[in-house]
């Protein structure tokens, strides 16, 4: 067993290789299966991928039946390779490291943004209901601060005024840099679960956070800032961001805040402490200041 969140995922053993098998909650069905289809179409148009094994039917996945219902399960192989973070020693320098491959990173995302333009299937939708509004039920149904729900709904409102004009595609929905190993000179993309139709600039939000999640510090704007430069000239050379999508990708940084302290709650069937709230409330506040000014 490696973890439990949304589901259950176990790494298994075999005399000369090993592989990951990833047993959905049913409340993920159909978010499992679209991942399948979605990997099995980037894998036919040459993008490193991480590998499906298939049943012997030629599915790429079968359901289980368990405790907490039909389940289903998907085996992969292990997707070697290491896990590249792009800022060194930013904790303690104004002006860090930016690593070499930050670039080509870039341009992999770019290229997978351009492939899944051309994708015909079926993906779900994601817009506001699920990036801001679940945060903000989720905080009424707890009983937390009204005044400070009442300050991450409006930013929430100024924020969503501005993404939803922004140019609509597929999302990866999860991309940091944990859900790509580098190896053999390439990076290998894996879990595409919480995938949608909605903003790519949300992706390279994603890429571009240079913060610290939980404690907030006045230099992270600027980290970011100089990671998006490098991010962005790779990107571009497989897919152009409009000026506006540039404008907003800093604040994008903000709307993932919203979208995981929802979907971790919700996934884990959980509640959000008092103790949280009042970190991401400051957090939120404060990099909105930033932002406003810059």
């Amino acid at each position: 067993m490696h973890r439990t969140s949304g589901g259950r995922v176990y790494y298994i053993n075999c005399p000369d290789s090993r592989k990951v098998l990833k047993l959905y909650h049913p409340m993920h069905t159909e978010a499992a299966i679209q991942s399948t289809r979605i990997i099995t179409y980037l894998d036919n148009c040459d993008f490193p991928i991480v590998q499906i094994i298939p049943a012997l039917s030629g599915e790429k996945f079968v359901t289980l039946n368990m405790p907490e219902g039909n389940c289903i399960g998907v085996l992969f192989d292990f997707a070697k390779g290491s896990c590249i973070g792009f800022l060194h020693r930013w904790r303690d320098n104004k002006s860090p490291l930016i690593h070499p491959k930050a670039k080509e990173f870039g341009r992999h995302v770019g290229l997978m943004h351009r492939l899944m333009d051309r994708y015909d299937g079926f993906i779900a939708n994601k817009g506001r209901e699920r990036y801001i509004d679940d945060l903000i039920w989720l905080l009424r149904r707890d009983g937390h601060d009204e005044m400070k729900i009442r300050d991450l709904e409006d930013y929430g409102n100024e924020l969503w005024e501005m993404v939803e004009k922004l140019p609509k595609g597929f999302c990866h929905g999860d991309m940091h840099t944990g859900n790509t190993v580098y190896h053999s000179c390439r990076f290998i993309w894996m879990d595409f679960d919480r995938a949608a139709i909605s903003h790519p600039i949300i992706d390279v939000g994603w890429i571009t956070d240079g913060t610290d999640f939980n404690a907030f510090d006045n230099n992270s704007l600027e980290r970011s800032r100089r990671l998006f430069d490098e991010l962005h000239t790779g990107y571009s050379m497989e897919r152009i961001l409009t000026q506006s999508e540039i404008t907003a990708v800093f604040h994008c940084i903000a709307v993932i805040h919203y979208d995981l302290l929802a979907s971790i709650t919700i996934k884990n069937n959980d509640t959000i402490s008092y103790a949280l709230i009042d970190e991401q409330h400051n957090w939120l506040m404060r990099w909105r200041d930033l932002c406003n000014k810059m």
